[in-house]
Parts: structure tokens; C-alpha cells; sequence
């Protein structure tokens, strides 16, 4: 299952990989060079989408700030740059970038290098490769070897010769290839060690014991040898014995080529209480010391500093339970400690070395503080043994050749500073500066004897900036410095070209705005146009630090002509030498008014509901007018054109089969008679097209064509007839009375009647005027007109003021009326003036402001006259503002949470006040600017974080309680004036444990040492209190972004890199989210770290243990079918050959092996004992081996003299050594 798991993840982490990078390029960042040498940069480079065109063609180049430097390009060679000139080459084979250099040389130190792939075909907008660069370190001296015969190098066509002070035999060069461009070459052979001088393994066989008897007489002294043989001189043992008062003799010879002796030989008195006790001989030297320690060979520190050396000890056996570390100064003679925890140390190191680390786990690491040039070169070792080190011979010992090298300097190391990425002025930009050092306990840790203190700052790039340095000051005083240019790039935005349409009106003035924007103001353009004859402003503006702008303003009047071709913008910077241009594509419409054609209508006629009405139109051509013009009329829209009479397609449902033109078109007659009006017809607007090509060729966006549209008014009112009397008016003489009225239907006209009596005392006159559906009466008296709404108060918004003006007009001065609205308690300002003779008109002016409870109320203005009064009324329609809050948003307890909202804000609406509140009781402020009208329960934990003029009333609520579920809503106020919203309101679903953090991005394999990356990402709830992040490994990099999933809900990831840790096998990383007041939650990722002896071991352990143990079989089947062999055919010798003489005396083999042809010659019966009785006088070989010393004992057997005599026949003596080969004395 686990293996399952990390198959699944490498699939889901390699498909992101290629949903989100399309291309990508794989080579180290920074790799060292040998100067004179050559080097060898690997790299390779893929992509899934927008291939190359010419994958083969690679260019590298230097990195810049600006231009492209060449380093290498097979197109341009003449143009690399000098210090690259001839030095460089290319392998392309299988998207391969790898670039070599040969020779190298001190001028490419510090070089900052990067790879194109078809620069010509492939952008930086497909792939950016100058953020990939790898920077080179040039060091003089010698290729980094391991060991003897393994050495490191970054020039694989040409690798170092390996040789050897020793004869070679069957030796093979072999070369292999690291991902951080190092090339390990390794020479192996078959030698012969003739000389302890080189660096092999010493073997050591058994101790061996010979002593003279096989028993031993008490009292009687007698000579026992115990033997050691070694391979190397230089382990030479002590031998001593348990017996330690009795005399011995150690001599050492050499048998032959790498083989030693060592034989001690003791004088043994035995006593009797010895019997059954054993004989013991030890043999010591330091390799057998039964622990081991590991040290670097040297460190460097800086004077008057410290410095730490990292040291770790194993136990072959049981580890002491409290075991002492002491460290001492190597010296030919003697043992000087530097540190010791129960003694003296040398003076130049008193008080100043302590342990480093637990001795518990191994560490045995010294701390040096204080350090002098005096400790320059000194040589010091550790000791971790329970004896002391002077109960160990020592004599030409390989332990001192494991000494650490103290070297301590006066100069301090420059820093390594480096920008990270493009320097460009206005944008941020990030600087490293890192140091090694001796010892750190808060630094990052990048060898056993290295730290790195690594500072980075990010800030915000001006034109002012030429360089940046860094200082580094140790303890000692001493100081290094490192500076660079920065060589800030000034970027230059594209020119953009804006306009006010997206067409252009033949004749008409169009603002066009052409911007450069630019960062740097040495780079100030001089912008100009392709119409130079144009009327052009410039301005320039500072809009932010580094950010300049500069505008260009042209008044463009197009021309007919003008249609298709291409409005131009130059932007030449002067301080740059760059030249830029933006163009947008000219579309002209021709104008109505020089269509060739004009028409003369009425801007409304009006007509009665039921009735007809002929609106009158004519047109001439200015030019020659076609043979048969054909007329269309159309019904006003904002969008499009709709007909109310076509002759050859369809019109408007409401105008159809009662519409027709009236008049000969061929006259310019283009009128129009519309039959059978009704009430839907009123306010409509229509007008003619009379032109051969259709409207949709011509640019109608606000025309003035469409100011010269008829309006159609239908009316239910007949209107009143004018009624006069010709002449003065006598009693007894002729007058003559006139009754006329002028209407729309001259197919239809209404009908007239006059009718009265002529008096001497009074005029009484009426003239009833009869419509095809109405009726009206005029009387010689003083008439008005129905008032009517001139301004409308359309759509209303709750609490917001709007003009509303009635108007009414009658006849006499003296007939002035009383305009009244139904909302008496707005503001009325009323106004008459006069229209003509003996005509006026009032206008009512209302001031209103209404209320949602208003909404779908009538708004009704009345003018009252003395005789009567005449009304007009429209519905309101009152709305509230609009806010956009979420319905219901997550919270996590304890910690707290962002509402987020937006509210519409008018431009002529100025909120002075938020406030939040509990939905169903407007008084209960969850949030108030005034803290004693919040409820206690919410004190001092909201706060409102936008800025209610931008129409921002976002809420935090901080400690969160478990039962703060609201809902909560937004209402607000200017003055006294309350303002409600909808969609105002959210309800809080609280979480008790936060979101788990996931952890994307992390490998599944890495080498130990190496640097990895891994991201970890949360959502939560709370933008202003983001959660923090805590590793379990300390990182070498840390990158916190923020983003906005949804309106209610943030992702915060942390980008870490980190440094492997040493070890094989599975690894852990955790990543823990600690969110605002300090509630947890972790994440833990697995990885594999691979790459030693031990790791490989492992995996080939399934395939090497079937392997070994069969083999293993083989060979004890080989051995045992060898001994069969060999018994069965000495039997066979053994009875062919002559029988042995009675009086020769047989070897021990053929007394203990006894044959059937033994049979034939019995012994003399004398002579002859039973096969138990030759056994029992054997004596069996008691053998010990130490676990810790090489040892061998002697079953020791003491007889008095009394019995010495009769014992003698059956003394014996076996001494069996560890081999199997046994020796017999008697």
C-alpha cells in the first residue's frame, strides 16, 4: 500500500507539473571549474506544448540586465562575446543544451550563464530562460579526490589521469555522471601489498598457544609459547598473560613478504591448587580498542573566533554506560590534553574547548572559543575508551594519522552576493548575500565542518540605484566586503492607443490617447502621429516611485476616406535609443447628414385614439435622385431598426395592415397614414429612410438624425373647438359666429354643430365638435388643458432626492390655479409665466424623496381651477441600494473571520456611517463607530476594513465565539438618513479544528545533501490573520503568497527548500499551520533518500541474499562430497599397501583409525586395549576466544611425583589452533 500511495502521488505531482509548465530546462545553479581545465555544464530541456521549430539550434548567453551577450551561438560566432570567443561548444543530441568551455580561465569566474532553445521561433512569452542561470566558480589547484583512486571533476571530454605508487595489474578507468554537472572517475586493479606504507587493511590471524607438556608437574618450571601473526608491522601487539608473575620473553620477527610474528614465552610454575584453571594469552594494540571514532582531517576558523569540530564515535560492543570523551594535542611523544572534563589542559587551550553535543548519542565534537594564530596547524585526536590511553601500545600507530588540522586566518571570506532575478526599476527585486563559516547554532548547516549565514532582502528597484553591497564583521574584528552593479533595467511598457468609440464619424472631432509608460525619466519619448495635420497635447505625470507616464492627445477628425487605414502613435525614447509604435485599425461611417438626401416631418403629431393620423414628410436629393426611390419608415430604438412600413418585408406587430404611404413618392411625397390608432401607438417615435443603399451602411451612434424623428401622441380627450364671434355684437344687427378645430385624419375629418341663441340681455353660444369616438363642447369662457407630468420621476432610489415638475396651461390671466401633489410634505416650487395673448402656463417643481414603503404608491399632481381641475399621475417604483455579501461564510472558533462586502455607491451618495447589526432587530450593533452603542458581547472584537466612499463594508470579527452564527447585516447612514440593502446579510457555520493543510511539490527521491523544494498550503477564513507556518526541518528558503479563492475564503502556501538530511531509507517532513490564536493542525509528507552504499544494499538485498545463499549451499555440498572422496580413497591405499611390521609403531591416524586389516595382525594381547580405553586417554582442548582479545587457553593437568611415574605411558598434550589442525607430543 505505501508503495501504491507514493505511484499515485508521483502521477498526480507529474501531471501538475505538465498542466502548469509547458516548457522547462534542467541544469545545476552554480558549479566549480578548474581553471585551465575544461568544463562540462549539463543540460536538457523539455517541453509539452509550443515546440521549437529548430529544436537543434541553441544559444547561450550571459546574463544581463540588459541586452544578450553571446556565449556561444554557431550562427554569430564572431559575435561572442571575447572572454567566451573559441573557448565554447554545444551538444544538442536529445534535448540536450549541454555547453562545455575549454580552457578556463579566472575571467569566468563568478559568470552568470543561460541557454535559448530557437531564440528566433520561441519567446519569452512562452518561456522565460533567463530566470534559469547557473553561475560559475573558477579555483585553482587540483580535481577533488576522494580517496586514493576516486576523484571529482566537471570536465567529462577530458578527465584527470589516475595513477598509483604501486605496480598495476588488471586495472580498468571508468567515469560517471552527477545531476550537478560532476563527473567521479574511479580507477580500479589488482595489487599486491608489499609495503605498510600504503593504505590497506591489515588482517591479524588467531593467537596460537604451543606449550612443551601435556601436563604440567607442580613446581616444575615450564616453557609455554603463545604466538601472534599480523600483515602489518605497524600493528605490532603487546602480549601478556593472566599469570603475570611468572618470567617472559617477547620476540617479533618477519616471515616473509607482509607476514609478521610475535611470540611471547612465559616460564610456568604450576601449583597444585592450578588444576582445572586456564592459561590465558592477551594480545593488544589500538585496532583492537573495540570503538571508532570519525573527524574531519582539518578545519579553518577565522582568529579571535570559535570553531567547532565535528567528531561522532561507535562501539563495536556494549557502549560503556557513561563514556568519557578527552581530546588531545598530537605530539611525537606523550599525550597533551586539549580537553578534559577531570584534569589540566594545555595552557594555550584553557577555558577555552568544551564537547559540542551529547556524548550519550555519540557525539564527541569539540567546541574551540577564543581561537589564536598560536592554534594554527596544531593536530588534535580524541580518546573514548574506559582505560586510559596509555595502557595501549602505540608504537607507529595509524590512530595519529586520523588527527584533525587546526587552521586558523586572518582574513575573513567575501561573501557570496547574488540578485535573484531581473533588476528592474519599479518592480521588487530580491538580494542574497551568504557567508561560511566555522559554527553556528542558528544557521544552516552545509557540511560537517561548514556553516552558511545566509541574508536576503527584497525591496523596490529606483532609478537611483547603481549598486548594492554587503559586509560581513566577524568576532576577531575582521571585515570582507562584496559589491556589484546592479545595472537596473528601466522597462518600457508596449504604447497603448485609447479612444472614446469604436468608430469613428466622418467630420466629427474624436479624442485618441496614445500612452507610453515607462519607468525610468531619462527615458522621457517624444510621442507623434501618422496625421501630423491634427491638433495634439502632451503631458507627462509622475503616477508612483518609479512609474512615468507620458500622453499624447490628438482631436482626430476622420474623412470618408480615411476608412480601413491604420492610426498610428511613435514613441521615440531618447535615453534608451528605443523606438516604439501602436496602431488601431481606422472604421469611418460616413455621416447622415452627407447621405445626398434630406427630409422635412413634423418632430409629433397627434391624433385620437380610434381615428387616423397622415404624418406629413417630404424629401429632395441634392445630387441626382434615383428612378424609383423606395421610402421605409421606421419606429425609433436604441438598438437596431425595426419598420412600421415596409413594402417588402414585414413591420412591427402593432403597425401592421395599418400602415401606408400617402402621396406620390415620385413628387418627394414620403407621408405616412397610420389607420386605426390606439393607445400603445403614443409616444412612439418614427422616421423615414429614402436612400438606395440600406440605413445599416451608415454610422447612426448618436446622430443627430434621430433628433428629427415624429413623435406620435394618441389622446382619449377631444380637443375643444375655437369658438369666436366676427365683428361686434349688437342687438337688433347680423353677427356672424366661427367654430373651427384642427385634427390629423383628412380621410376622417370630425364633424361640427353650432348651436344657441342670440339675445338682448346675454350671449349664450356653444359648438359641439363630434370625433368618431369623442365628444367636446367649447363655450366663450376660459378654457384649460389637461396637466400634464413633464418630468418623471422613473426609477426611484430609497432616500434619494429627485425633481418631479407638473405642468398646465389655460386661458386668462385671472384663471390661475393651485397646483397640489399627494405628498404634501415635499418641497413645491410653482412657477407661471406667459405663453402667447391671453395664454399661460404654471410649472410645479417637486422635490422628492421617497421610501421603500412608497414603492408602487401613485405620485398624482392636481391643478385646481375655479370651474374644475385636471390631474396626472405615474406609479412609483422605489428600490433599495444593492450589496453583495455571501449568504454564509466558514469561520473557525476562537480564531476569527472576514465578511466580505460591496455595497452600490452613487456618486452623489456619500455614506457617513457602516454599521452592522443582528438581522430582526436594527438596534442591536454588532458594529458601530461609536463603541457604546456595539453590545457587549461584541466589544472591542469588529472592526470595519474598507472604506465606505469605495463602496467597501467588509467586517472582521475577531475571537469568534461558538455561537456568533448572526446572521449579521449591513445598513448604513448619512446624517440622519438611513439606507438599507439588499443582499445584505451572512450567516457564520462555525468549524471547531481548522482545515488540514496539503503539501504539494515534494519529491519522492532525493540524494542526501542535496537541496529539495516543497510547498504546503491552507485555506482559511481570515485575510487580516493568515496562518503561519512551522517546519520540521529548518528551511534554506520560505516564500508566504496569499490567494483569494472565493469572496469568504484564502489559500495561504509557504514555497520552502531545504537541505536533505543524511540518512537512508524513508524521511519525514511536517508541515504545521498555526492559525490566529494558535490553533494547529500538520501535515506530514514522505520522501526517500538515496544515493550511499548502505541505500544500494538494500534494494539489491532481495536479488543478492537468493544469490549468496545458494551459492553458500553449493560450496558446503562441494565440501562434503570432497571429505567422502578422500576417505574412500585412502581406505582403498590403505588396503593395498603391505601390512606393518608387529614391532613398528603405527601414527596416531591408524591407532585411532582402526581397519579391517588390522584384523589380520592382532597385537600381542599385551599390548592391545579396546577402543574406549584408547579414548580415555585423550584430554579434550578447552578453547576461549575473547570477544575483545585474540586468547587462547590450556587445560592445565598436575599430578604429584608419586604418581608422576606411573602416569607417564598416557601423558599426552593436544593443542588444536582455530584452523582445525591438531599436533599430538608424548
Amino acid at each position: 500500500m505505501p508503495r501504491l500511495h507514493f505511484i499515485l502521488r508521483l502521477l498526480i505531482t507529474g501531471g501538475l507539473s505538465i498542466y502548469c509548465w509547458a516548457w522547462r530546462v534542467d541544469m545545476p545553479r552554480h558549479i566549480v571549474a578548474l581553471k585551465g581545465s575544461c568544463l562540462t555544464i549539463p543540460c536538457s530541456f523539455d517541453y509539452y506544448q509550443n515546440p521549437p521549430v529548430r529544436p537543434n539550434r541553441v544559444v547561450w548567453y550571459q546574463y544581463q540586465s540588459r541586452g544578450y551577450p553571446l556565449v556561444y551561438d554557431d550562427w554569430h560566432s564572431k559575435s561572442v562575446i571575447d572572454i567566451f570567443r573559441g573557448r565554447t561548444r554545444v551538444s544538442t543530441y536529445g534535448r540536450s543544451c549541454t555547453l562545455e568551455i575549454y580552457p578556463v580561465s579566472y575571467s569566468h569566474h563568478r559568470q552568470k550563464l543561460y541557454p535559448w532553445v530557437d531564440p528566433e521561433n520561441v519567446g519569452k512569452g512562452t518561456y522565460a530562460f533567463y530566470d534559469t542561470t547557473v553561475t560559475l566558480e573558477v579555483v585553482e589547484g587540483g580535481p577533488v579526490c576522494e580517496g586514493p583512486v576516486q576523484c571529482r571533476h566537471t570536465c567529462k571530454s577530458q578527465p584527470p589521469t589516475l595513477s598509483l605508487n604501486i605496480p598495476l595489474k588488471e586495472h580498468s578507468l571508468y567515469h560517471s555522471t552527477s545531476t550537478d554537472g560532476k563527473t567521479k572517475t574511479i580507477l580500479t586493479t589488482v595489487m599486491f601489498v608489499e609495503r605498510d606504507q600504503q593504505t590497506v587493511q591489515c588482517s591479524f590471524t588467531p593467537l596460537s598457544i604451543t606449550p612443551t607438556t601435556e601436563e604440567f608437574l607442580e613446581g616444575v618450571s615450564t616453557q609455554v609459547r603463545c604466538t601472534a601473526s599480523y600483515t602489518c608491522a605497524q600493528n605490532i601487539p603487546t602480549l601478556t598473560w593472566n599469570y603475570g608473575n611468572m618470567v617472559t620473553s617477547t620476540h617479533t620477527v618477519s616471515s616473509g613478504k607482509a607476514q609478521w610474528t610475535t611470540t611471547s614465552t612465559v616460564k610456568f610454575i604450576s601449583a597444585a591448587r592450578d588444576h582445572g584453571k586456564y592459561l590465558t594469552c592477551y594480545a593488544r594494540n589500538m585496532m583492537s580498542r573495540g570503538w571508532s571514532f570519525s573527524a574531519p582531517s582539518s578545519v579553518t576558523g577565522m582568529a579571535g573566533s570559535c570553531i567547532v569540530i565535528p567528531c561522532s564515535f561507535t562501539y563495536t560492543q556494549s557502549r560503556p554506560a557513561n563514556p568519557k570523551v578527552i581530546w588531545y594535542l598530537y605530539q611525537s611523544k606523550g599525550y597533551s590534553p586539549v580537553y578534559d572534563s577531570t584534569q589540566g589542559v594545555v595552557s594555550k587551550y584553557r577555558s577555552r574547548t568544551s564537547l559540542f553535543g551529547s556524548v550519550n548519542e555519540g557525539n564527541c565534537s569539540l567546541k574551540i572559543e577564543g581561537l589564536k594564530k598560536s592554534h594554527s596547524q596544531d593536530k588534535v585526536y580524541p580518546w573514548v575508551d574506559k582505560d586510559p590511553i596509555t595502557s595501549f601500545h602505540t608504537i607507529g600507530h595509524s590512530f595519529y594519522d586520523k588527527t584533525t588540522q587546526i587552521i586558523v586566518s586572518d582574513h575573513a571570506k567575501e561573501p557570496e552576493l547574488s540578485v535573484i532575478g531581473m533588476v528592474r526599476v519599479g518592480a521588487q527585486s530580491r538580494v542574497s548575500c551568504s557567508v561560511q563559516h566555522s559554527y553556528s547554532t542558528r544557521h544552516t548547516m552545509l557540511s560537517d565542518v561548514a556553516w552558511e549565514q545566509k541574508v536576503e532582502r527584497v525591496w523596490t528597484v529606483s532609478e537611483d540605484d547603481q549598486r548594492v553591497r554587503c559586509t560581513v564583521s566577524y568576532p576577531g574584528g575582521q571585515k570582507a566586503t562584496s559589491e556589484i552593479e546592479l545595472n537596473a533595467e528601466c522597462p518600457i511598457a508596449p504604447l497603448s492607443i485609447t479612444n472614446t468609440t469604436e468608430e469613428f464619424l466622418e467630420g466629427v472631432s474624436t479624442n485618441v490617447i496614445c500612452t507610453a509608460s515607462y519607468t525610468c525619466a531619462r527615458n522621457k519619448p517624444t510621442l507623434s502621429w501618422n496625421y501630423g495635420n491634427m491638433v495634439t497635447t502632451t503631458q507627462t505625470t509622475r503616477s508612483g516611485n518609479a512609474q512615468w507616464t507620458t500622453t499624447s492627445t490628438m482631436k482626430f477628425i476622420s474623412a470618408a476616406t480615411d476608412n480601413g487605414k491604420f492610426l498610428t502613435c511613435y514613441a521615440h525614447f531618447t535615453g534608451a535609443q528605443m523606438r516604439k509604435d501602436a496602431s488601431i485599425p481606422l472604421r469611418v461611417k460616413r455621416n447622415m447628414m452627407s447621405r445626398g438626401w434630406s427630409f422635412s416631418a413634423p418632430s409629433s403629431v397627434t391624433g385620437m385614439a380610434g381615428s387616423c393620423v397622415v404624418i406629413p414628410c417630404s424629401f429632395t436629393y441634392t445630387q441626382s435622385r434615383p428612378a424609383n426611390p423606395k421610402v421605409i419608415w421606421y419606429l425609433y430604438q436604441s438598438k437596431g431598426y425595426s419598420p412600421v412600413y415596409d413594402s417588402t418585408q414585414g413591420v412591427v406587430s402593432k403597425y401592421r395592415s395599418r400602415t401606408s404611404l400617402f402621396g406620390s413618392v415620385n413628387e418627394g411625397n414620403c407621408s405616412l397614414k397610420i389607420e386605426g390608432l390606439e393607445k400603445s401607438h403614443s409616444q412612439d417615435k418614427v422616421y423615414p429612410w429614402v436612400d438606395k443603399d440600406p440605413i445599416t451602411s451608415f454610422h447612426t451612434i448618436g446622430h443627430s438624425f434621430y433628433d428629427k424623428t415624429t413623435q406620435i401622441i394618441v389622446s382619449d380627450h377631444a380637443k375643444e373647438p375655437e369658438l369666436s364671434i366676427i365683428g361686434v355684437v349688437r342687438v337688433g344687427a347680423q353677427s356672424r359666429v366661427s367654430c373651427s378645430v384642427q385634427h390629423s385624419c383628412i380621410s376622417a375629418p370630425p364633424r361640427l354643430t353650432l348651436s344657441g341663441s342670440l339675445d338682448k340681455t346675454a350671449l349664450d353660444t356653444q359648438c359641439c365638435l363630434m370625433w368618431l369616438g369623442a365628444e367636446s363642447r367649447a363655450s366663450l369662457d376660459c378654457p384649460y388643458e389637461d396637466i400634464t407630468m413633464i418630468e418623471k420621476p422613473g426609477n426611484l432610489t430609497e432616500g434619494m432626492a429627485k425633481y418631479v415638475a407638473c405642468s398646465v396651461t389655460y386661458k386668462c390671466k385671472k384663471n390661475l390655479p393651485d397646483i397640489v401633489w399627494n405628498f404634501g410634505n415635499m418641497q413645491n416650487q410653482i412657477e407661471t409665466k406667459k405663453m402667447s395673448k391671453d395664454t399661460y402656463q404654471t410649472v410645479s417643481n417637486l422635490t422628492f424623496i421617497g421610501s421603500l414603503s412608497d414603492d408602487r404608491k401613485a405620485l398624482t399632481c392636481t391643478a385646481v381651477f375655479k370651474d374644475g381641475e385636471t390631474s396626472d399621475s405615474v406609479a412609483l417604483q422605489i428600490t433599495i441600494l444593492q450589496a453583495d455579501v455571501p449568504f454564509r461564510v466558514s469561520a473557525l472558533s476562537r480564531s476569527c473571520v472576514v465578511i466580505p462586502c460591496t455595497y452600490e455607491n452613487p456618486q452623489d451618495l456619500l455614506l457617513t456611517r457602516g454599521i452592522w447589526t443582528k438581522q430582526g432587530d436594527m438596534n442591536s450593533y454588532v458594529y458601530h463607530n461609536g463603541r457604546s452603542e456595539i453590545l457587549d458581547h461584541f466589544k472591542d472584537r469588529t472592526r470595519l476594513l474598507g472604506d465606505l466612499h469605495n463602496g467597501d463594508c467588509s467586517l472582521e470579527i475577531n475571537d469568534i465565539k461558538p455561537f456568533d452564527n448572526g446572521p449579521f447585516c449591513f445598513i448604513a447612514q448619512k446624517g440622519d438618513t438611513g439606507y438599507r440593502f439588499n443582499n445584505s446579510c451572512a450567516f457564520v457555520l462555525m468549524k471547531a479544528s481548522p482545515d488540514k493543510p496539503v503539501m504539494t511539490k515534494i519529491v519522492p527521491e532525493a540524494d542526501a545533501g542535496s537541496v529539495a523544494r516543497v510547498s504546503c498550503s491552507v485555506t482559511h477564513t481570515c485575510s487580516t490573520h493568515p496562518p503561519k507556518f512551522a517546519w520540521s526541518i529548518a528551511p534554506l528558503t520560505n516564500e508566504v503568497t496569499q490567494t483569494a479563492l472565493s469572496r469568504s475564503v484564502w489559500e495561504t502556501t509557504s514555497n520552502i527548500s531545504f537541505t536533505v538530511p543524511a540518512g537512508d531509507g524513508l524521511q519525514n517532513v511536517t508541515c504545521t499551520a498555526i492559525f490566529w490564536r494558535d490553533k494547529q493542525e500538520s501535515e506530514i509528507g514522505h520522501f526517500i533518500v538515496k544515493g550511499s552504499l548502505v541505500h544500494q544494499m538494500l534494494r539489491s538485498a532481495p536479488i543478492v541474499a537468493p544469490v549468496t545463499s545458494f551459492a553458500l549451499v553449493a560450496v558446503i555440498i562441494a565440501v562434503v562430497l570432497g571429505f567422502i572422496f578422500y576417505k574412500n580413497r585412502r581406505k582403498a591405499e590403505d588396503s593395498q599397501g603391505p601390512p606393518p611390521r608387529p614391532e613398528k609403531r603405527r601414527s596416531l591416524f591408524e591407532r585411532l583409525n582402526r581397519n579391517k586389516e588390522a584384523g589380520e595382525r592382532p597385537p600381542r594381547p599385551e599390548k592391545r586395549r579396546s577402543f574406549w580405553q584408547r579414548l580415555s586417554s585423550r584430554r579434550e582442548e578447552g578453547v576461549y576466544r575473547g570477544k575483545r582479545e585474540n586468547q587462547i587457553t590450556v587445560l592445565l593437568q598436575t599430578h604429584s611425583h608419586e604418581n608422576h611415574a606411573a602416569l607417564r605411558p598416557r601423558m599426552s598434550a593436544e593443542v588444536r589452533d582455530n584452523s582445525g589442525e591438531t599436533a599430538s607430543c608424548k
